[in-house]
């Protein structure tokens, strides 16, 4: 979704911003991490090695593909099978950012339990890139960016989306929720801690008012939120980055005029946020 995509962006860009700050740790690939492990040891680094650091990613979005690759992948040498096929799944990064972040300690521990389990107790790049990743802090607090975002907008807005098209209604009668969304987004970008001061995981924070998906994004903020001083500063991240795709979304707007029976085309159910809006992941990022 555009959403995950803007929201990496401007989580990607706070990190450059904010120097004095311990960013996502690199996941270099195979290449990559041999010619870094090259650099000389006064750290001056060659343009290869410069190369290598300015095209490896890092953070929440890199952590979910790698961890897919490892945890879904049929071939025992280079994965754990399929069974994170949903949670997992390609282009689901909520999920899967959900369930590194809820279940995080379990997951550390299961690749602890991996790394014994082979003969030379050691683990192979792509699992020792996720092990890096769930030990690095600010990749922990992208991941609780991405489940807070998933749990307060993003369900609750598909939900009403669904909800508004099977009552027939059509991208006309939506303009109110998009309008709905940005006001929400404005409200925590002014003040996070209306989210990181929740007692509990309250249903008056979420769009549609009802009942978080996953009460353990709660705890995981709790247990984890303390260690993420700048939580706080992440969903702060401006509001540029959240632009409508449409250029007019007001209610009686150019594009308020589209057809209530103009049925949706065959990527809608992929990618309901395309509709109307672009909405920001990075207003909790």
């Amino acid at each position: 979704m555009n959403a995950t995509k803007c929201g990496a962006a401007a989580m990607a860009a706070f990190w450059k911003v904010n120097k004095h700050l311990m960013p996502p740790i690199k996941l270099f690939n195979k290449d990559n991490n041999a010619t870094v492990l090259l650099l000389g040891p006064l750290g001056k680094a060659s343009e290869s090695e410069k190369r290598a650091l300015s095209m490896t990613e890092s953070g929440a979005i890199k952590l979910c593909m790698l961890s897919r690759r490892a945890f879904n992948h049929k071939d025992d040498k280079k994965g754990h099978q399929d069974s994170h096929a949903y949670y997992l799944a390609e282009n689901s990064f909520i999920e899967a950012a959900t369930e590194l972040c809820t279940l995080h300690s379990a997951y550390i521990e299961y690749m602890e339990h991996i790394q014994k389990q082979k003969a030379t107790r050691r683990l192979n790049l792509l699992e020792s890139s996720v092990v890096l990743a769930l030990n690095c802090l600010a990749t922990l607090a992208e991941l609780l960016c991405l489940s807070l975002y998933g749990q307060i907008i993003s369900k609750p807005y598909i939900r009403l989306v669904r909800g508004a098209t099977a009552l027939g209604k059509g991208l006309a009668d939506l303009v109110p929720l998009h309008t709905q969304v940005q006001s929400l987004l404005r409200t925590i970008i002014t003040s996070p801690l209306l989210v990181l001061s929740l007692k509990s995981p309250s249903p008056s924070i979420t769009l549609d008012g009802s009942e978080w998906e996953n009460p353990g994004v709660f705890k995981a903020l709790q247990d984890h939120g303390a260690k993420l001083p700048y939580l706080s500063d992440l969903h702060r991240i401006p509001q540029r980055y959240g632009q409508s795709d449409l250029s007019d979304p007001t209610p009686g707007g150019a594009n308020s005029l589209q057809s209530k029976s103009e049925p949706p085309g065959p990527d809608y159910w992929q990618n309901p946020t395309l509709v109307l809006i672009r909405t920001p992941l990075s207003v909790l990022s």
